[in-house]
């Protein structure tokens, strides 16, 4: 077996022995090859709207199943901003992001990284001992 090193700060010792074992995979890759993702609309003057969609389809390698991802957003009061997974299908790590900036000096933005998957029996273990703990 080759020896992986894993240097991810912030981690917990439980993921990281996951990537170590080949049991999660990531961080996943669109088919452009980015690990990352953000979109932005803006707004100057009073009654003008910007509205943006777009979905990344982050790629989740056979034999897994989309574990996590940093799904983060950010909106002045009165715009939207929001970014998640686009469906409930848990071998597809398609995610989903909706801004609309409408305020003068508005402002919307989504991003999404560190998009994660898992191997099904190695997640059902994670569930099963999260219980008895």
């Amino acid at each position: 077996m080759n020896n992986i090193t894993v240097e991810a700060p912030g981690l917990s010792s439980i993921i990281l022995n996951l990537l170590r074992t080949g049991d999660m995979v990531g961080p996943l890759q669109m088919p452009n090859g980015a690990t990352s993702a953000s979109l932005t609309a803006a707004t100057s003057l009073p009654g003008q709207t910007n509205r943006k969609v777009d979905d990344w389809p982050f790629q989740v390698p056979n034999g897994y199943v989309r574990f996590s991802g940093e799904f983060r957003t950010d909106r002045h009061s009165g715009d939207v901003a929001e970014c998640g997974w686009a469906n409930n299908n848990p071998v597809d790590g398609t995610v989903h992001a909706y801004v609309k900036a409408s305020q003068t000096n508005g402002y919307a933005h989504a991003e999404a990284s560190n998009v994660y998957a898992i191997k099904p029996e190695a997640a059902a273990k994670l569930f099963k001992d999260s219980l008895n703990k």
